[in-house]
C-alpha cells in the first residue's frame, strides 16, 4: 500500500496512475481479511468481538476524513501539490507506519502451532507476555492463551469444507445489501424526484451511522450470539429497505438510510468475527481471503443487476432483490454453526 499510494501520488499520467492504483488495490484487497485473522487469533477471547468492532468502527472514519481533507486542501493547493496527491501521500505514510508496527508484533502462536512450529509458537507467546508486562498502568492483564501443537484433525475435513462453503456464500451475498444500498440509495432519491443537492446531503448524513453504530455495538457484542445477531441484522436491513422504498419524506428517508447503513456496517463487522472464530487455524487466512474476494466480485456485479431492476420496476423492484438476498443470508445463518463468543477460536474442525 505504501509503494502503490506513493507511486500514485507521484504519477504524471493516466497509465502510471492506473498501474499504481492496481498495486494498491492488490494490497488493500488482501489486508482486511489478514488483519481480522491475526487479531482474532491473538486477542483475549472475552474481548475479541469488542476489540474487532472497535477496529472496524475506527476504520469507518477514514473515508470521511480523507474526503474532508481533500475539500479543505483543494482551494489552498499547499506547495503547489493537488489535494488528491496529498491524500495519497498521507495514505502512503500511514501504511508505512502500519507496516513498521506489524513488523514489531509476534506471529500468531495459534497459527505457528497449527503448522507444527512449536518452538516458534512458544517464543511468540513469550513475546506477548513481555508486551503485556509493558502494558499501561490500569489495564488488566489478559494474555492470548498458550497454545500447544495441534495435530491436523482429518475427521473434521468435511466440517471444514461445509464451513468454507458457508462463509464464501455469506460473503458473496452480503455486498448486495451492505454495498448495494449505500451505492444506489442516492439514485433512488433522484428516482423519487429529489434534487441532486438533496441526494448529496442524504449521502453525507447516512455515513454518520456506521462508525457510531459499530463502536456502540462493541459494548455488547461479546454477550451476543453471533449467528442470531447476524440473522437479526439481516431481517432489520430487509425491513428498513422495504420501508425506504415506500417512503417519500426526506427526513424519513434520511433516518431510514442511517439505520440501514448502520445495520449493514455492523453486519459486515460481526460476519468477520463469526468467520474468524469458526474457520480452522491452519487455513483461516486463506479461506477468509477467498471469501472476501468473492464478496468484492459480488460488489462489482451487484449494480449491473440492481440498476436495471430499479429502472424497470422502480425502488420496490430493486429492494425486492436486496430482500431476497437477505432472506437467503438469514436462512444460511440459521442453519449454520453457533459462534464462539467468549471462547477461544477454533483450531481444527
Amino acid at each position: 500500500m505504501t509503494i502503490g499510494s506513493l507511486a500514485a501520488a507521484l504519477s504524471t499520467g493516466l497509465t502510471a496512475l492506473t498501474l499504481a492504483r492496481a498495486v494498491s488495490g492488490f494490497a488493500i484487497g488482501g489486508f482486511p481479511p489478514l488483519v481480522a485473522t491475526y487479531l482474532a487469533e491473538v486477542m483475549p477471547p472475552r474481548r475479541r468481538g469488542a476489540m474487532l468492532m472497535v477496529c472496524a468502527g475506527i476504520g469507518f472514519f477514514g473515508g470521511s476524513a480523507v474526503i474532508l481533507m481533500v475539500q479543505i486542501l483543494a482551494p489552498a493547493v499547499p506547495l503547489g501539490i493537488a489535494a488528491w496527491r496529498w491524500a495519497l501521500i498521507l495514505g502512503a505514510g500511514l501504511a508505512a507506519i502500519a507496516a513498521a508496527l506489524f513488523a514489531l508484533l509476534p506471529e500468531s502462536p495459534r497459527w505457528l502451532a497449527s503448522v507444527g512450529r512449536a518452538v516458534e509458537a512458544g517464543e511468540a507467546c513469550r513475546r506477548f507476555e513481555d508486551l503485556a508486562r509493558a502494558r499501561p498502568a490500569g489495564l488488566p492483564e489478559e494474555l492470548p492463551p498458550r497454545v500447544a501443537p495441534v495435530p491436523e484433525a482429518r475427521p473434521g475435513e468435511s466440517s471444514a469444507m461445509r464451513r468454507t462453503a458457508l462463509f464464501i456464500a455469506l460473503y458473496a451475498l452480503a455486498p448486495w445489501a451492505t454495498l448495494g444500498f449505500p451505492l444506489l440509495s442516492t439514485v433512488v432519491l433522484l428516482e423519487k424526484g429529489f434534487r441532486v443537492e438533496q441526494s448529496l446531503v442524504f449521502a453525507a448524513l447516512s455515513l454518520l451511522g456506521p462508525p457510531l453504530g459499530t463502536l456502540l455495538t462493541a459494548l455488547v457484542v461479546d454477550r451476543l450470539e453471533r449467528r442470531g445477531c447476524l440473522a437479526a441484522l439481516a431481517g432489520t436491513m430487509a425491513a428498513l429497505g422495504t420501508a425506504f422504498a415506500a417512503s417519500t419524506g426526506f427526513v424519513t428517508l434520511v433516518l431510514l438510510g442511517i439505520g440501514f447503513n448502520t445495520a449493514a456496517a455492523t453486519y459486515g463487522a460481526i460476519l468477520s468475527i463469526y468467520a474468524t472464530e469458526l474457520l480452522p487455524t491452519r487455513r483461516r487466512a486463506s479461506i477468509l481471503t477467498c471469501a472476501w474476494a468473492g464478496g468484492r466480485i459480488a460488489a462489482a456485479l451487484a449494480p449491473f443487476v440492481l440498476l436495471p431492476a430499479l429502472a424497470a420496476y422502480g425502488p420496490h423492484g430493486m429492494f425486492a432483490v436486496i430482500t431476497a438476498v437477505l432472506v437467503a443470508s438469514g436462512a444460511l445463518l440459521l442453519g449454520g454453526p453457533r459462534g464462539l463468543s467468549g471462547k477461544p477460536v477454533a483450531q481444527n474442525v
